[in-house]
């Protein structure tokens, strides 16, 4: 194979899905990371998010904004996977991103996703202070 053609399933001029793994000119295409919620995550809740690539039996990863190294990978014969954070808490707020690779029968790695934001909420102490707030406004009332 020359340098600087990989095979891969992908988009792009000579590269149609049709075909799979036609031999296309650099990176695979970059990937799609979508949240598989609405709003803030509940503290001690799973997070979810989907990442969608165009090439099967690829492994996934789920990295931090910033960081190296992925915080969840997953090995997937589709061309999608869900990546899960466990137990969530206000430390995994912020801004993730996602990429496939593949080592076996060619080496690649696509470029990161556009960024997800992660918001999470702990509603509970947040109930907590209304409830200790409402409290101290009922003070001398029951006299």
């Amino acid at each position: 194979m020359r340098p600087g053609l990989r095979r891969r399933r992908g988009r792009g001029p000579g590269c149609g899905l049709a075909r799979p793994r036609l031999l296309c000119p650099g990176p695979p295409p970059r990937p799609q990371l979508r949240a598989t919620w609405t709003g803030a995550v509940l503290a001690g809740r799973d997070a979810v998010l989907r990442c969608e690539g165009t090439i099967p039996d690829v492994t996934f990863e789920l990295l931090r904004e910033g960081e190296t190294k992925a915080v969840e990978t997953v090995y997937s014969r589709e061309a999608s996977a869900n990546l899960a954070l466990i137990f969530v808490g206000l430390q995994h707020a912020g801004n993730y991103r996602c990429r496939y690779r593949s080592s076996w029968p060619n080496t690649f790695e696509s470029e990161l996703s556009d960024p997800v934001e992660l918001l999470v909420t702990d509603t509970s102490h947040n109930q907590m202070n209304e409830d200790a707030q409402s409290i101290k406004g009922m003070e001398g009332q029951f006299l």
